[in-house]
């Protein structure tokens, strides 16, 4: 009996004269027949010059018709359109008791993802300063450099960096953002799912 031939599709994204996609089709021309099955390398077309050059988004630098939107209280003036209310969103928040307390290049900063929108995101997180509940990053925030403040809703300015259509890449680019953070105080927990692994060691003893 002949093994049937497994076949899998690789996408790669487009480069000029396909540079990228031979070099890839070298490498797995070698390893698949080794590995007894066949891969097919296939280019994904590049970014448009309409995309780079065209914003379809007219009302992106409109603040939203909310009244209550926590990014227009916290950061007005900044915009926002209909990107405070688009579901996927990653967005930043920044305190600015800090940089009051220790000058404008000082950064306490917080970065979060949420398949909902920047608005329904950030009044929860509202909602928790309110309550005081530590267990949220900016109530505990509060707590610890501004015993004085806490409680004070108005101590962050918050911002939307862009939404996702894919929830995966959204998660991706929250844990980029966050691991490379140069902030003085980074706001989000260490114990948070999509930070880094800890190097952890453990030794065992053979009898």
């Amino acid at each position: 009996m002949v093994p049937t031939e497994r076949c899998i599709v690789l996408f790669v994204p487009a480069t000029p004269e396909a540079e990228l996609a031979n070099k890839v089709r070298e490498v797995v021309d070698e390893e698949s027949r080794r590995l007894n099955f066949r891969v097919k390398v296939i280019e994904r077309g590049g970014t448009t010059i309409r995309q780079h050059l065209m914003r379809t988004d007219m009302a992106r630098h409109v603040p939203c018709k909310i009244g209550d939107c926590p990014l227009c209280i916290t950061n007005p003036g900044g915009g926002g359109g209909a990107k405070h209310q688009r579901s996927g969103v990653l967005y930043s928040g920044v305190c600015i008791l800090c940089e009051e307390e220790h000058g404008e290049g000082f950064e306490a900063l917080y970065w979060g993802e949420s398949g909902d929108s920047a608005y329904v995101r950030t009044k929860l997180h509202i909602c928790c300063i309110e309550r005081r509940d530590t267990s949220n990053g900016f109530a505990k925030h509060l707590e610890e450099h501004h015993p004085n403040r806490v409680g004070d809703t108005k101590a962050f300015r918050f911002s939307v960096a862009r939404t996702f259509r894919s929830s995966l890449v959204r998660q991706i680019y929250e844990a980029v953002k966050i691991y490379g953070s140069q902030a003085d105080i980074v706001l989000n927990s260490k114990s948070e799912w999509n930070q880094p692994a800890i190097d952890r060691i453990i030794v065992t003893r053979e009898v």
